[in-house]
Parts: C-alpha cells; sequence; structure tokens
C-alpha cells in the first residue's frame, strides 16, 4: 500500500470528528444508538458518552482479516447486543462508509423493525465512490483511512 494514500488519524483526531458529528446532528432526539462492529464501536460509545444515550452493538464484518485486509464476503447477523429495546428514533453509527453496502443493508433491515419510527445514519469517514450516503457525515476522504484502534491493521498494510 502506498503510504501517500493513507489517511492516519490521532485520537485527538478523532474526538473532534466526534464533536463535530454531535454538531452535525444538531440536538435530535434519539431513543438509541446503534454501532457496528468494530470501528464503530469507539464511535459509538464516544457518541452515547456525549449524548447521554443507550447503545446496541451490530455484529457485521465486511473485511477478511488476516496479513492483509481486503473486502470479503460480507457476514451479516441482524441480532443485536442492547439492553435497550430497539424502537423509535434510531441512530445507526459506524467510524467509515466505504462500498455503502453495510449500511445500505442496516437500513433495509432495521426500517422494516415494527417500532421503529424512523432511522438516521452517520460516520466519521466517508469514501466518495459508496453507494450509499448516510445522513450525516464529518469528511469525505479518498485514501485508506486508519483510526488510532486500527494501529495493527495499519502495521499490516506496510508489510
Amino acid at each position: 500500500m502506498d503510504e501517500k494514500n493513507v489517511k492516519q488519524l490521532t485520537w485527538e483526531q478523532t474526538e473532534e470528528m466526534v464533536d463535530h458529528l454531535v454538531e452535525k446532528l444538531g440536538g435530535q432526539s434519539f431513543n438509541i444508538i446503534l454501532c457496528i462492529n468494530r470501528g464503530g464501536l469507539v464511535v459509538g460509545s464516544l457518541l452515547s458518552d456525549k449524548l447521554a444515550l443507550p447503545l446496541g452493538v451490530i455484529a457485521t464484518q465486511s473485511y477478511k482479516y488476516g496479513h492483509k485486509h481486503q473486502m470479503g464476503e460480507q457476514a451479516f447477523n441482524p441480532v443485536i447486543a442492547a439492553t435497550d429495546k430497539v424502537q423509535g428514533d434510531v441512530l445507526i453509527v459506524d467510524e467509515l462508509v466505504d462500498t455503502g453496502k453495510t449500511m445500505l443493508k442496516l437500513v433495509d433491515h432495521f426500517s422494516k423493525l415494527s417500532g421503529v419510527t424512523s432511522l438516521t445514519t452517520a460516520c466519521l469517514v466517508k469514501k466518495p465512490h459508496a453507494e450509499y450516503s448516510p445522513d450525516y457525515f464529518v469528511e469525505e476522504v479518498d485514501a485508506w483511512v486508519v483510526f488510532p484502534f486500527q494501529k495493527k491493521e495499519f502495521e499490516n498494510l506496510l508489510h
């Protein structure tokens, strides 16, 4: 991987991006935040703390893990881990929307649940080629983005 096409973010930059996302959400009211594991866990946790909202975790994966990350067959498990019921106004968050396929699948799934009155999607970084654009994002980047909680991923990219 060409290091020039990699954007590596620090914890401080990531937290600033979460603050910008909170500003963009503009005081909207949500009943629950659903974050997409793995990268969305950190973003969801920070948003849950800042917005004082319950947090649920959605299990899905669109990358094969190993020595090199690559897009793979998407594993999707619509069962979530949450202490609160998924109903009312739901915010789905991830750290990154790359192809948009994960968000599309989740919007389709959760929009069919009885009790969900609205779905809002958000992420910190969106790729310009994404098939799906989240309702809110902080930055559009056409590079491989490495968040501070993905240190091993960055090391693997360079080897």
